[in-house]
């Protein structure tokens, strides 16, 4: 609650004043409300005003102005005030608090806020170094009058003014301190407190070197209640004595100990018991050692047996047998008053021979353990001295005490412990069986048969292995006393097996121990074990020889299930061996073991395994041989259906090795490949599977391997694999079934693959194949397309692609397979329905008969002109011109002068100016006509008539070359001139930037030709307006000229940046930072052709997923693009750039994308115009350039 600033400012004046009764009334008026909450927060904030008051101008006697402190906020309130007197140091403060403290109703209270006040009292005189807080804090805990209050306070008070009065070496008040801790009720507490504060002592009497101050920290110790801390402080403090200056007072008992007579007994004997624990640890000098504990004896006679205990512990510490005999000369005196402590002496003992490493003292015991001790302590105690010299490695001594060891029920363990140890020892020294039979003599078979099981045990988990073959023949000896050792041996052959011991020792060792084993079964099993660890080392080492070694033990078994098993063991790691060193040669044997040595009914499964580790020889080096040497093998399985199920392992493993062939087989390998090698497995699968798998299930079986093919194909972009999946599928009888694994083949081709304009799958995987092959197919390959034209149904298409097969066989040099494909195809023209149809069939027939029939090609191009006629109407431009085409190919088929007047009648007849041009060009290019300056000018004007710039561009640079050839230069140049001005029309960046490009390199053509400069800097600048950034790079390299803005293009850091992603693996993150800086180009066109051609060169590299990422961010850049007219042409560029690449099925959709761009334009003329630029795209991408 807060006060007005009308009463606060009246307080002040009152206060001022010092007018204590006015600011009594002031506060009797504010504080009329009824509610005590109420008050009480008005009380505070009166009390507030007054203490600022107070301490802004240092008033300490205006604190009698406050009447009532609520018990809420007091703390604050008062630790306010303390922090004002600490800090002015003011003794009016002080005086004001405590006449506060008494205003404080409950007493329980005033003893919280008064503990309070001395904690913060004391905390500042340890911060600030001031004596005088502290005194003041300590003298106001008797005003605490709550016990509980004022015992909490003096705990935690002492604790930390221990510590400051130990860093300020000031004892006086640790001894008040000591005093005051005697308020603290908790008895733990105080003890630890009393223990801090002597130690405090102790440690300022060891800096001061004051040895009465030390002394008085033990009287104040023997003070603490609780005995184990009263202990632990006299050794710290004797402890500290000791290491000081003050040794020497400290040693002499004579003048120390009458210092403590004042001492109850029982802390009197704690006290020397702790001294003589220290002074036997730094004396060295034995007689003044003997002359203290016999003066200490003397005086204190009830401390003889802590004097003995003291010395029997420093005997066992120390290895020194004189506190020992001093000890036993303590006992002897006081034989019959004090028990004596044999266990104790005997451990003393033991201690000492260990750190002497003799066992003279326990020779000197064993009369002093049989004068004092029982039949069954004697016992255990010669155990221990027997298991101590044998430590000590004095085994003939051990012997000879255990020989006189009467084992009893209580200590059988301990005495068979022993006893295997004595075993294990004399293993190792090579005793004798006589030797081995007295150690037993005394010993039953039940301990005698554990004895060697534990000794067994031992050696075989613990002991090195040169050890074990060293002893072997005592090892034996001592198993051949022992008729119940099988499972111990066999334990112990388990163990060094498991141990490595077959890695670097001889295997006949563990044999010759498992031939011991009288049960059969049990020996038969353990060399089994054996056998199988060394294989598997064979294995794992590649070592033969080793496996070999393992076939000979294995025929050391005698019985014939387990010689069987064991071997086919053998096989099984042998086989996995040879297939991964690739050693087909160590299976093979492998075989001739199987049936050397396996019993028949096991020979089926080792040759299973044999074979498998064949197939895994072949796949591993792709060796389809292997795998015939594996069908081989499996011929001599006997079970129909095993053998049928192996069969098809090896039938799907030629698959597989012909998939990994295609797929690691580079473009340029294929190039120059024998087709046939790579059809090779698949055609040994489909024999394989013929010969072992029955009619109904072959179909099923050839769809296995078809999917095989295709889950490779996903993996990879090569379109070889085509070839197998064509070869299986038609090797499906039923009809039914084989169109549908056609059509299920087709669609899951790859998205890069052009696919004729057909629903057929026979004609689209022949047309596929045809595109692949055409120049480097073989003869499987073309029986195989063969085949599959025979299934299409269009005999148009049939007949056509009879007769582009008729070329490619022709190309590999097979005529007459040529000519029976022509053959065919002649017989099969009558039968077509249109005449357009069969002309067009003829015109194939005569370019294909023409190098091997001249005579046939006549006839059939004369019955193509004849049918030129009868021609249906819309298909009249088409035939013209592949008649025309057909003439100009055949060459000198037709005279001279015939031959040209005969393609310029046919051209006549065209009426579409592309067409027409197109065919003028080809007729103007056969080889000895002398077309002139008016027929170049002809095809020029007929130029103009071409409406699509494109087009015109297109057939004009097919044009300039002939200008060029018949030394028509400046006319060529003009064409240059026409094509450069057509390609600033066009829309689509990437066909605008080509014929630019093919400019450009007609013209330095014309300066390599002519050798003026003119022409290579108009080159140049034609180069510089392509857009394309990697383009315009390359080409004006190509010339040696540099881009001049390329260093700061942000294309050309992407570019570098994408580089090194793929050099890196293109880890995400990064993926993630090249986006980012693609983001960073402004134009958002420019961004989606950046990322189309990330795409491409990511594709290039074999990174799908990272170029379907690419792309997709180059289809959401072009998604916003405006103008619609814009974002169609972005998409052109991009689809026909995916098309250039090779990707047509991606770039057919990224058309049909720009094409519904375009379609939603609602001006007409702007639509038509983007239409007819991607009617143009439309054309390149479904048969590129007119022909």
């Amino acid at each position: 609650m807060l006060l007005s600033g009308l009463v606060t400012e009246r307080i002040r004046q009152r206060l001022a004043s010092k007018d204590w009764e006015g600011i009594d009334t002031l506060v009797s008026d504010s504080a009329h409300f009824k509610e005590r909450k109420a008050r009480a927060l008005m009380y505070q904030a009166l009390n507030a005003t007054i203490l600022d008051y107070a301490f802004q101008h240092n008033s300490p006697e205006v604190l009698v102005a406050i009447r009532t402190i609520p018990p809420d906020g007091a703390e604050e309130f008062f630790s306010r005030l303390v922090k004002q007197y600490t800090k002015s140091g003011n003794r009016g403060w002080l005086d004001g608090i405590f006449i506060l403290a008494e205003k404080l109703g409950k007493k329980s209270l005033k003893s919280k806020i008064i503990a309070g006040i001395v904690q913060n009292l004391i905390s500042a005189g340890i911060e600030e170094a001031n004596p005088l807080f502290i005194e003041t804090g300590i003298a106001s805990l008797n005003k605490i009058s709550f016990r509980k209050y004022r015992s909490e306070c003096t705990t935690e008070a002492a604790s930390r003014l221990t510590r400051w009065a130990l860093q300020k070496g000031n004892n006086t008040l640790l001894c008040e301190i000591y005093d005051l801790t005697n308020e603290v009720t908790d008895i733990s507490k105080r003890a630890a407190l009393h223990a801090e504060i002597t130690e405090a002592l102790a440690t300022n009497a060891v800096k001061t070197e004051d040895l009465n101050l030390l002394l008085k920290s033990l009287h104040l110790t023997a003070q603490i209640h609780q005995k184990i801390r009263r202990r632990a402080c006299m050794d710290h403090i004797i402890g500290l004595g000791m290491r000081s200056s003050l040794v020497k007072d400290l040693t002499d008992v004579r003048l120390l100990i009458p210092r403590f007579e004042d001492l109850l007994p029982e802390i009197q004997g704690e006290l020397i018991d702790s001294l003589t624990e220290q002074f036997l640890e730094r004396i060295k000098n034995k007689s003044q050692i003997l002359e203290n504990l016999l003066f200490l004896r003397a005086k204190f006679p009830f401390i003889q047996e802590n004097l003995v205990q003291n010395l029997l512990i420093k005997a066992e510490r120390s290895g020194d047998s004189w506190y020992l005999t001093t000890a036993i000369g303590f006992i002897q005196e006081f034989q019959s008053e004090e028990k004596v402590p044999v266990r104790e002496i005997i451990r003393a003992g033991i201690g000492i021979a260990r750190r002497t490493r003799s066992t003279s003292i326990i020779g000197q015991l064993i009369p002093f353990a049989n004068e004092s001790c029982s039949h069954s302590e004697l016992t255990e105690i010669y155990l221990q001295f027997v298991s101590v010299m044998l430590e000590l490695e004095a085994f003939e001594q051990a012997a000879a005490l255990f020989s006189q060891i009467t084992p009893d029920h209580e200590r059988m363990p301990q005495y068979t412990f022993c006893l295997a140890h004595m075993l294990k020892m004399g293993i190792t020294l090579e005793l004798g069986s006589a030797q081995f039979r007295e150690i037993l003599e005394n010993s039953t078979p039940d301990n005698v048969s554990l004895a060697v099981s534990l000794a067994m045990r031992e050696m075989g988990q613990n002991t090195s292995f040169e050890e074990i073959a060293k002893h072997g023949d005592s090892l034996k000896r001592l198993l051949d006393l022992n008729d119940r050792t099988d499972s111990v041996i066999t334990d112990f052959i388990m163990t060094l097996t498991s141990r490595g011991f077959l890695d670097s020792f001889d295997a006949l060792f563990l044999v010759d121990l498992a031939k011991r084993i009288r049960t059969t079964s049990a020996r038969e099993e353990a060399m089994s074990t054996v056998v199988m660890k060394l294989a598997e080392i064979g294995v794992r080492t590649k070592n033969r020889d080793i496996l070999q070694q393992a076939v000979g033990i294995t025929c050391m078994i005698e019985g014939e299930n387990i010689r069987s098993s064991t071997l086919s063991s053998i096989i099984d790691d042998a086989a996995l061996l040879a297939a991964t060193q690739g050693d087909l040669d160590l299976l093979l044997r492998m075989r001739i073991w199987s049936s050397a040595f396996l019993d028949s009914s096991i020979v089926t499964y080792a040759i299973k395994n044999i074979v498998d580790g064949v197939i895994k020889y072949a796949l591993s080096k792709r060796d389809p041989d292997a795998l015939e040497e594996a069908y081989r093998i499996a011929q001599d399985i006997e079970d129909p259906a095993l053998r049928i199920q192996i069969s098809e392992r090896i039938a799907e493993s030629f698959v597989r090795i012909g998939c990994i062939r295609i797929q690691n087989a580079t473009e340029g390998q294929k190039n120059h490949a024998d087709h046939d090698a790579l059809l090779h497995p698949f055609r040994k699968s489909l024999q394989l599977l013929k010969a072992e798998v029955k009619k109904p299930r072959i179909s099923l079986k050839i769809a296995g391997m078809i999917d095989i093919i295709l889950s490779f194909s996903k993996k990879s972009t090569d379109r070889d694999f085509v070839l197998p999946l064509a070869l299986y599928a038609l090797e499906i009888d039923d009809p039914l079934e084989r169109n549908a694994m056609m059509l299920r083949i087709i669609a899951k081709l790859g998205e890069d693959i052009v696919y004729p304009d057909s629903a057929d799958p026979y004609e689209i995987l022949a047309y596929i194949l045809q595109n692949r092959y055409n120049v480097r197919s073989t003869p499987a390959i073309i029986i195989l397309i063969h085949h599959l034209l025979d299934l299409i149904q269009n005999p148009f298409i049939r007949l056509k692609g009879l007769c582009a097969l008729a070329e490619s066989t022709l190309i590999i040099h097979d005529e007459q397979g040529c000519q029976r494909m022509l053959s065919e195809v002649t017989d099969g023209v009558s039968s077509l329905p249109t005449e357009h149809e069969k002309i067009l069939i003829l015109a194939e027939l005569t370019v294909g008969y023409h190098d091997i029939d001249p005579e046939m090609a006549q006839k059939c191009l004369q019955e193509g002109l004849d049918r030129l006629h009868n021609v249906e109407p819309d298909q009249s431009t088409l035939v013209h011109r592949k008649m025309v085409a057909a003439i100009v190919r055949a060459g000198d088929l037709l005279p001279e002068k015939t031959r040209l007047s005969l393609i310029l009648e046919i051209i006549a007849d065209i009426s579409d100016p592309i067409e027409y041009v197109t065919a003028l060009i080809s007729a103007y290019t056969l080889d000895g006509e002398d077309q002139g300056r008016s027929t170049l000018r002809h095809i020029s004007e007929s130029l103009e008539k071409i409406d699509s710039p494109y087009n015109q561009a297109l057939l004009t640079l097919k044009l300039i070359p002939l200008a060029v050839r018949k030394g028509e230069i400046a006319f060529a140049l003009d064409l240059l001139n026409r094509a450069e001005q057509l390609s600033e029309t066009i829309n689509v960046q990437h066909v605008a930037d080509s014929i630019r490009d093919e400019v450009a390199r007609i013209l330095e053509d014309l300066f390599r030709m002519q050798g003026d400069e003119r022409y290579l800097k108009k080159s140049a600048e034609i180069l510089a307006l392509i857009e394309d950034d990697q383009l315009r790079q390359d080409s004006l390299a190509r010339i040696g000229c540099e881009d001049t803005t390329e260093k700061n293009l942000p294309s050309t850091k992407i570019m570098a940046t994408m580089t090194r992603l793929i050099d890196t693996g293109a880890p995400p993150g990064q993926i993630a930072s090249l986006e980012q800086t693609v983001h960073a180009v402004p134009d958002r066109g420019k961004r989606a052709l950046i990322y189309c051609r990330l795409s491409i060169l990511f594709r290039e590299n074999g990174e799908i997923k990272t170029a379907r990422r690419m792309l997709q961010n180059a289809i959401n850049e072009s998604e916003i693009i405006r103008p619609l007219s814009k974002r169609a042409y972005i998409r052109c560029d991009m689809a026909i750039k995916m098309f250039t690449a090779g990707y047509e099925s991606v770039a057919q959709d990224i058309l049909d994308q720009a094409i519904d761009a375009a379609t939603n334009i609602r001006q007409s003329i702007l639509r038509d115009e983007v239409f007819n630029e991607l009617g143009m795209a439309i054309r390149i991408l479904q048969g590129g350039e007119p022909e």
